[in-house]
């Protein structure tokens, strides 16, 4: 075998496409979040030979794609859509069961990316398609085995790639043949690398610089030619050009045409007289389906999700079948898939040693037992996080930063009003301060176990009551870290309390009235900011307060007539004119006290901050041999920082 490495002078370092169906996974409306697989280890037939994205975790940097991948559509080529992001990417991840990319992303609400988002709700955009570079090729013979044992010759294996953006496609290709793949997106070229050659760097040839350790593999050299003139270069740029234009559409590989030097009116005729023959209707769409694998999974993990008790409302084909499968029924027959004969004559407990054996082999494809089960937890994850029982979602802001070091948040101030500027004179310039406060991550998480026992007793309940359970415990912890930050009124970044006379947002001690209200209305419109010069504006929008105050409260913000009033003809100025919450953790601190807090699109507050956005907690699994079992670790990344208190205020009641 050959390892290609990445010389920074080489010129093919462009960007490759490669174009799959979307596969996805799941999709919220509540968040226009979709949950999809980008990428995967499928052999692509290149001119080189077959390639492979290897997805080891070593193999795959997902740096870029992290901080600043794109969600497009059509690669930012369509004439309608352009070259501006429809979505932004929430998380990635190398998925180590099913060797794919996954990501989770969210579109945007503008008119354009709301039309895409609801046809791929509806299933009529079907392609995804992933931009990359490969910098490191291993190079397989025939007969020969990768590196890491995985991968049969002859193909060359991407060893160091990076993904660089991701692309929702109108007509994806089939990925069998390789097709939607290229360095150019603007010229698509059929399968090939186009490259510069050295001398002229401006000049594409067909193929990478024989020794070149970075780009594509090269083939054996061709026999020597005649080095073209400027003109008859530009000339044979074109016939390509035209030839793997023409051949792409009707499907025909344009390798041969290009070497035997083919003209442009030859291919033609020769495609033409091919479709005589063959008497082949052409067709304007290439249609593309999951693969079985894929499908297989996707009904077992719905059929199990539904006898979980679990509301689905568009099953995967075939989950039918699956909901009434024992977990060792199904164990089985993802056992004789994988090519472990008579496994349903197997006992469970046989069956569970056989599984152990294989985890590292055939156990470890998609359609295992192991990743099914995976499966199933992660959209039972999905589910327990939108239904539990928390509130501080709805008044605090969300921030993400890309690793564990502390970020600095930064607020301007204004520069001062506009200044009148004279005939001929000239424009002043100003300078604002600004205010900077640190946020921080710090990584929480739990491990358990999924025993052979469970699956012997076909105790799956006890699986998904475990993951639920460990779900919202999550939740409801970040909710105490959000409510501990608003009642501890902690020393903030300008070494004051966060709620304090000096901050104008501290009161004193009033029962809940429209007066009070109206006092925590006028304090936080009266805000200025950081020069202390303009005022804000600021209007509150919720009622933080103990669930012992929140009859009282309901009464005041709902009630018609002026509850304070001797005359019920009297209207109520506070009808509607806050959102509610009542929350167990501030009964603990204070039943008396309440809080007044603004939109957290509209003035900042507290923010719960996440590594790389990722809201969801991260499920990892292993088949340990010691405890004859599944190992799970679930741990979550994300900080609580209090960034403004302009937008926040607190009355501690009477």
């Amino acid at each position: 075998m050959k390892i290609r490495k990445n010389p920074q002078e080489n010129p093919a370092i462009k960007s490759n496409f490669r174009t799959m169906p979307m596969q996805v996974r799941e999709i919220s409306d509540e968040k226009r979040t979709v949950e999809l697989s980008f990428s995967s280890e499928k052999p692509v037939d290149r001119w080189f030979g077959q390639e492979i994205l290897c997805h080891d975790e070593e193999c795959v940097d997902l740096t870029r794609l992290q901080n600043v991948g794109s969600v497009l559509f059509h690669h930012g080529l369509d004439p309608v859509y352009g070259s501006l992001p429809i979505a932004r990417i929430v998380s990635l991840r190398i998925d180590s069961e099913t060797k794919r990319g996954k990501a989770v992303v969210s579109f945007d609400t503008d008119e354009k990316s709301d039309l895409l988002y609801q046809k791929v709700k509806s299933g009529s955009l079907k392609g995804i398609s992933v931009g990359y570079i490969v910098n490191v090729y291993e190079e397989v013979r025939a007969g020969k085995t990768s590196s890491n044992g995985r991968f049969t010759g002859p193909c060359y294996v991407a060893t160091k790639w990076e993904p660089m953006e991701i692309s929702f496609e109108p007509v994806p290709a089939d990925d069998d043949v390789g097709a939607g793949r290229n360095q150019n997106p603007e010229r698509e070229e059929h399968g090939m690398s186009v490259v510069t050659d050295k001398n002229n760097p401006n000049n594409p040839v067909a193929a990478p610089e024989h020794g070149g350790e970075r780009g594509a593999p090269q083939p054996a050299a061709p026999a020597p030619a005649a080095v073209p003139t400027v003109d008859g270069a530009a000339s044979e740029r074109q016939r390509c050009t035209e030839i793997y234009s023409l051949c792409r559409s009707f499907g025909v590989e344009p390798e041969e045409y290009i070497q035997d030097g083919s003209s442009v009116d030859q291919v033609r005729a020769a495609i033409l007289e091919s479709l005589k023959r063959s008497r082949t209707p052409l067709t304007s769409h290439v249609q593309v389906v999951a693969d079985e694998e894929d499908k297989y999974r996707d009904a077992a993990r719905d059929g199990l999700l539904l006898r979980m008790g679990e509301t689905i409302d568009k099953p995967a084909p075939g989950a039918e079948s699956f909901r009434g499968m024992s977990l060792h029924q199904l164990m089985a027959d993802c056992a004789m898939r994988c090519g472990v004969k008579d496994a349903h004559r197997l006992s469970p407990d046989e069956l569970w040693r056989e599984m152990g054996m294989q985890s590292r082999g055939q156990f470890a494809d998609t359609n295992s037992f192991v990743s099914i089960i995976n499966s199933t937890l992660h959209a039972t994850i999905a589910r327990a996080y939108a239904t539990a029982p928390t509130t501080y979602q709805y008044w605090t802001s969300v921030g993400s930063n890309p690793d564990f070091k502390k970020v600095t948040r930064y607020r301007l101030a204004a520069t001062g009003e506009m200044q009148e500027i004279p005939e001929n004179g000239e424009f002043k310039t100003v300078s604002g301060r600004d205010e900077g406060v640190e946020t921080g991550l710090k990584t929480y998480g739990k491990k358990f176990g999924f025993s052979r026992q469970t699956i012997i007793n076909d105790d799956l309940g006890t699986v998904s009551r475990m993951i639920t359970a460990q779900v919202r415990s999550n939740q409801r912890f970040i909710n105490q870290k959000c409510y501990e930050a608003l009642t501890q009124n902690a020393k903030i970044f300008d070494g004051k309390n966060l709620f304090d006379a000096s901050h104008n947002n501290l009161f004193t001690g009033a029962a809940p009235s429209i007066a009070s209200f109206n006092e925590m209305i006028v304090a936080m419109a009266k805000q200025k900011d950081i020069n202390g010069k303009d005022v804000l504006n600021i209007k509150p929008h919720f009622v933080l307060a103990p669930v012992a105050l929140g009859m009282a409260i309901r009464q005041i913000l709902e009630s018609t007539a002026d509850p304070d009033a001797t005359n019920s003809g009297v209207m109520n100025p506070m009808k509607g004119a806050f959102q509610l919450i009542t929350d167990a953790q501030l009964d603990i601190v204070n039943p008396k006290g309440y809080y007044a807090v603004a939109d957290p699109n509209e003035a900042d507050g507290i923010e719960v901050t996440y590594l790389n956005g990722n809201r969801t907690p991260t499920l990892e699994s292993k088949v340990s041999w010691d405890t004859l079992g599944i190992e799970y670790r679930m741990f979550h990344d994300f900080g609580i920082n209090i960034i403004d208190y302009r937008g926040m205020s607190y009355n501690p009641g009477k």
